[in-house]
């Protein structure tokens, strides 16, 4: 299932696109913020979102736990929320584009390598159900993710082709985010 929104509401215009399939959530905004705004949220939901700040800076502060996470242009992270709460600021007079992809737990573990030190903090939040950032910090969004976003939403294809180019296209940008922290961090 596809979905566009056209946003012109709190100080803010623009779209959000989402694709919904049965362990994938993939969603792209692009919105112009004319005013500073801030959005209180809260999920009900289990997921790892893989993050990407592709323009303009973002800042959310989780209630719980009040961890603040920030995003500046052309930066990723990984994130695992269980029942989220908390509110996101945007800066005003500013373009805001984030790709977001929300993958179920038991999706997202079938790639995550165990046996990786890097990981071992965030397969323990994962275990326990508590929101955790894969790393302390971002890390650059490379040309070769930036490839398989534009693929990803320029794909064309219809049905089950549709679905699993996209799958697959998915699971070729984990690994590349995957690896890049695994190569920084060790």
């Amino acid at each position: 299932t596809e979905r566009v929104y056209a946003a012109e509401i709190m100080g803010a215009t623009g779209s959000f696109r989402e694709i919904f399939m049965e362990n994938i959530h993939i969603g792209y905004g692009d919105l112009f913020m004319r005013e500073l705004t801030e959005i209180s949220f809260e999920s009900d939901l289990e997921t790892v979102e893989l993050h990407f700040a592709l323009k303009g800076s973002t800042s959310a502060i989780c209630q719980d736990t009040q961890q603040e996470i920030d995003f500046d242009y052309h930066e990723h992270n990984i994130m695992y929320a269980s029942h989220f709460r908390g509110f996101a600021s945007y800066v005003p007079r500013k373009d805001i584009k984030v790709f977001e992809i929300n993958l179920l737990p038991s999706f997202f573990k079938r790639f995550l390598p165990y046996d990786e030190k890097a990981f071992m903090g965030f397969i323990g939040a994962l275990d326990k159900k508590e929101n955790a950032l894969l790393s302390p910090h971002n890390y650059p969004i490379t040309p070769a993710m930036y490839a398989l976003i534009r693929e990803i939403l320029s794909c064309n294809r219809k049905g089950v082709f549709k679905r699993m180019f996209l799958e697959s296209k998915v699971i070729e940008l984990l690994l590349l985010q995957l690896e890049q922290i695994i190569s920084i961090n060790t």
